[in-house]
């Protein structure tokens, strides 16, 4: 008897503790569940304070990038840009210096042609007192003019500004075209050399 009142004495603390321990098993997995689903919703909708300090940092961004250069990018463009201007700036000089003899060169081309059909029509040159201007104006004691002989309604000046020298008749054939060059005065070399319609 008292085997079996220990057996069940021992059954029914087994059974206690059992129920104890599932009942705090069943208690802790409802906690976990629940705080589970309370993360689930603050991921889903940050609080309040949270959005709003995510919706600053966001605005802060965006008015940095639309704020536009900072200081130091400004000067780092400025000091590329005054590199670039040193070495190329020198070069493209050059170039336009050189365009312009060759500029003045054709130009004087385009005359001496134009000069030849005045002669066709006329039967001679402008004498230096009419100049280049006969190429686009009749002289008043020309009847056999039939111009204007140049594209243009005005003759054009030197790429310097300068009106071209014509002489008829020339010192070196029928009519001398020449100009002075960027001096505007007689001889020179380079930029500043005589470009002449015998040579």
């Amino acid at each position: 008897m008292s085997q079996m009142s220990s057996r069940i004495a021992h059954w029914l603390s087994l059974h206690v503790f059992f129920d104890i321990f599932r009942k705090t098993i069943n208690f802790y997995a409802f906690n976990l569940r629940y705080a589970e689903l309370q993360l689930r919703n603050i991921c889903k909708k940050p609080p309040v304070g949270l959005m709003r300090g995510f919706r600053a940092l966001r605005n802060n961004r965006r008015e940095s990038a639309e704020a536009g250069f900072t200081l130091l990018e400004m000067l780092v463009v400025l000091v590329i840009l005054a590199l670039l201007a040193g070495i190329v700036g020198p070069r493209v000089v050059g170039y336009l210096e050189g365009a312009k003899s060759k500029t003045a060169k054709t130009q004087i081309e385009q005359f001496a042609t134009a000069l030849e059909l005045y002669l066709l029509d006329v039967g001679e040159y402008p004498n230096s007192e009419q100049g280049l201007k006969a190429l686009v104006e009749a002289p008043s004691d020309v009847l056999t003019w039939n111009g204007p002989y140049l594209r243009k309604t005005v003759v054009p000046a030197d790429p310097w500004g300068v009106a071209y020298i014509y002489r008829s008749p020339g010192r070196h054939g029928a009519f001398d075209i020449l100009t002075y060059g960027a001096d505007k005065r007689e001889g020179g070399s380079g930029d500043a050399e005589d470009i002449e319609s015998w040579q």
